[in-house]
């Protein structure tokens, strides 16, 4: 994925998803070439970055998670 674009919500659950996870990240380490395990890493950092902005996203709308 280049530098340039977006993830998704859907690309970032499709890396999370232990079911998709395998199928999702393919082409990272495919055509990461040499540096194919870099480039999953960074998908996968990248995914999470994703759902934790939703999530933060949906706790302001819900005003906050209850203690």
């Amino acid at each position: 994925m280049g530098e340039q674009q977006k993830m998704t919500i859907e690309e970032a659950i499709a890396i999370l998803d232990p079911e998709t996870r395998r199928a999702a990240l393919f082409g990272y380490r495919y055509f990461g070439g040499f540096r194919g395990s870099e480039a999953v890493l960074a998908a996968t950092e990248e995914a999470c970055r994703v759902a934790v902005r939703v999530m933060r996203e949906y706790l302001e709308k819900k005003g906050g998670e209850p203690v």
